[in-house]
């Protein structure tokens, strides 16, 4: 240790006591640092460590460890040698810091690395905290939906929110820094001012009036005023608060036009000064004259049963002494003209600041009517409820009103968040907003609308539906509501979807089966018609096939086939067709081939790729195939001759010793008549005794003697005459029948 360092660890302790954050000398070649015992409590420490450098490199945050090393580079090589950066530190008791480094370059060796740095570590957790605060509040102004902005003393707005310029149809430009005089204008200004001067002299205001923008024109706002600076001294400035209350105004007075017109009573009793309110509805729905003093409710008391008299009187009581907050009760009510009326009766009591009850309010509505609907729409509900389909129900604006439970269960949505929702919260994005327009108005235009449907659920998975839409129309035609109902109907497509599966594709190979083949030709030879190209028709049969099957057994011959299928699908082009007909037999059609030579090209690269070995556990098998082909438009004009005719061409290729391709000719159609006639004949010919046994004579040329005899079988056809064994044993042969 040089003379200077040992000076300095001897003055270490007085500094040490005098710094509340950790001071260090940290001896950078030396790796020793040197600090205050402070150091404890900066990392929740319970005593100081034995390698205070050691102990900090394993608590700082793995994802400071770069920046700060990059901060230590920028201080070796920058000339002043200055070193400031933060970073996350953990402490003993497990919690994570944030870390000032503070510090200098004192001294570096003779080559220039760094040798002695002197500085300070900070905690700034508290003021990290403070920033992250601090942006939250800034981020809840900002995104404020209320207009917020500060004035200075001088009614000089200098600070406003994105919701401030919005709302007052205002530019930033139009706002910052200029007096509240020119914003809103002289009128407004001379209306704010009184209040805007009690506020800067330190008293909050809050008050809500109707005013007139330039802008906005006349709005009813809710205005607070939030001085700044100390309680009881003049403010250096306002922080204003206005929210719009214009549209709940306007629904205030609507609602009061509304009950009047909906003729709903509305009472009050001052519980003070004993008097009572009644409105004038109060006095219609009673049959009073609405130009007496208002009635007491004991004075109408023998007009309704005695034991609805005395729930009132109770209920009223406790409202009045503060038992209850509030009361309500439908009762019945004898009118002058003999009919019973059903009154429902609601009472609140409303309190002063030491809690005491002073009024008690409430309303009166005639609801006869309403009791008598009950029962219909107690039983409407039971069947609402119980259906098994979703039901919804929207207003004629296509709000969604109610749902049923079915509903819920079947789209995963919550009832209460639907309702007030439009309907297009069930959308499905299959569907444009055209299609969606349509039903609508289908649904408007002819009472309803019903069909298939895709839904969305609250995961977003679409699925189908069996959907129906119905308009209800008030007396005058206008519509009031919709009602729709939906039903899932994926157990159902998807049972309809298996059945084509079955149908239309081979369940063993995937490929395209023999129904599938019928529908799809016919098309594939109309776009062939009137073109330039011509179509094959392709009857590959695999040679042989039976005697694996044979030898091998039924689940072998199964992975056969798929590998079969797989090679022959490695032979088409997108706009051919690939379908197994039947057995070991397959139809490929070929598409838009220029030239009959093609087709035997394609067929040859077929036999090519049947002709390459196959492993089955792990014995080879070779296959061989026979082709027959029609040419279409020459061979036929229609799927069943191509068919017929390809087929007519394979029992060629196979007569001539199969593994080759042959094409469709006329006399080959004759054959091939004379071939179906012949098996036609011989699956009958052994039920009609039409068999003949011949024998044969052996004899010994050199004896002369008779040696033996060969049975031979002849077939007398009953109008053909004898067929010759050449003809007919062939047939039995591929047809199966010789066993």
């Amino acid at each position: 240790m040089t003379s200077r360092e040992l000076a300095h660890a001897t003055e270490l302790p007085d500094w040490q006591q005098a710094v509340g954050d950790v001071v260090f000398d940290w001896w950078v070649a030396a790796r020793r640092l040197e600090c205050s015992t402070q150091l404890c409590t900066l990392l929740g420490l319970s005593r100081m460590p034995a390698d205070p450098l050691a102990e900090l490199n394993q608590r700082i945050h793995p994802d400071d460890l770069s920046a700060l090393q990059l901060a230590l580079n920028a201080c070796w090589h920058s000339a002043d040698g200055w070193l400031r950066h933060e970073c996350r530190v953990r402490g003993g008791d497990g919690q994570e810091r944030w870390m000032l480094i503070r510090g200098q370059l004192l001294e570096r060796d003779g080559l220039g690395a760094p040798r002695h740095v002197r500085g300070v570590l900070s905690d700034i957790s508290a003021r990290k905290a403070d920033e992250a605060m601090l942006r939250r509040y800034e981020h809840i102004v900002a995104t404020s939906s209320d207009a917020m902005y500060f004035v200075d003393a001088d009614c000089r707005i200098v600070l406003a929110n994105p919701a401030m310029t919005t709302r007052f149809g205002l530019t930033p430009e139009q706002v910052v820094g200029r007096p509240m005089a020119t914003v809103f204008g002289l009128v407004v200004f001379d209306e704010l001012s009184h209040d805007l001067a009690r506020a800067l002299a330190g008293e909050a205001m809050h008050f809500q009036r109707w005013m007139h923008y330039p802008a906005l024109g006349r709005r009813f706002v809710d205005v607070h005023y939030d001085p700044c600076g100390q309680a009881g001294s003049p403010a250096h400035g306002v922080v204003v608060t206005v929210r719009d209350l214009t549209d709940s105004a306007r629904q205030a007075l609507l609602l009061a036009q509304t009950q009047r017109a909906a003729h709903i009573g509305g009472w009050e009793i001052d519980c003070q000064r004993q008097e009572v309110f009644w409105t004038e509805e109060m006095f219609c729905l009673l049959g009073v004259p609405a130009g007496l003093p208002a009635q007491t409710f004991q004075q109408w008391s023998s007009r309704m049963p005695a034991a609805q008299w005395a729930q009132l009187s109770a209920g009223l009581a406790d409202v009045t002494a503060g038992v209850r907050a509030e009361f309500a009760l439908v009762v019945e009510v004898g009118g002058q003209d003999g009919r019973t009326q059903a009154l429902a009766l609601q009472a609140r009591g409303e309190r002063n600041s030491r809690g005491e009850v002073i009024r008690v309010f409430g309303s009166l509505q005639d609801v006869t009517a309403r009791r008598q609907a009950q029962a219909q729409l107690r039983l409407a509900a039971s069947v609402f409820e119980s259906s098994r389909e979703a039901v919804f129900i929207t207003d004629a604006e296509r709000r969604m009103l109610t749902v049923n439970p079915a509903f819920c269960t079947l789209t995963g949505l919550d009832a209460v968040a639907v309702v007030g929702q439009s309907v297009r919260c069930l959308s499905s994005p299959r569907h444009d907003a055209m299609f969606y327009r349509d039903i609508w108005r289908t649904a408007a235009r002819e009472g309803g609308w019903h069909g298939e449907v895709w839904g969305v659920n609250a995961e977003g998975e679409d699925y189908p539906q069996w959907a129906s839409l119905t308009a209800v129309r008030e007396n005058d035609g206008a519509i009031s509501h919709y009602i729709g109902m939906f039903a899932d109907i994926s157990a159902r497509k998807s049972a309809e979807a298996r059945v084509q599966q079955l149908v239309n594709f081979d369940s063993l190979t995937d490929l395209p089966s023999r129904a599938l083949l019928q529908q799809r030709l016919p098309d594939m030879l109309a776009g062939h018609r009137y073109a330039d190209s011509i179509l094959g028709v392709l009857f590959i049969d695999l040679d042989r096939f039976k005697n694996i099957a044979d030898t091998f057994g039924h689940r072998a011959s199964d992975e056969i086939l798929r590998q079969v299928a797989t090679r022959l699908q490695g032979c088409i082009g997108r706009e051919d067709l690939l379908c197994r007909h039947g057995g070991d037999e397959f139809v490929l059609v070929l598409a838009n081939v220029d030239h009959a030579t093609e087709l035997a090209r394609r067929a040859s690269l077929v036999r090519e790729a049947l002709a390459r070995p196959m492993w089955l556990d792990g014995t080879e098998l070779v296959l061989t195939a026979s082709i027959g082909i029609s040419v279409f438009p020459q061979d036929g004009d229609n799927a069943d001759e191509l068919l017929r005719r390809a087929d007519a061409a394979l029992h060629h290729a196979k007569a001539e010793g199969r593994d080759n391709v042959q094409f469709f000719t006329e006399s080959l159609n004759a054959r091939a008549a004379e071939f179906l006639q012949l098996e036609h004949s011989l699956r009958r010919a052994l039920g009609r005794h039409e068999f003949r046994l011949h024998y044969q004579p052996q004899i010994d040329m050199r004896t002369g003697q008779l040696v033996g005899m060969e049975a031979l079988v002849r077939w007398q056809h009953p109008s053909l005459g004898l067929v010759a064994p050449s003809k007919f044993i062939p047939v039995a042969e591929d047809t199966g029948m010789i066993v």
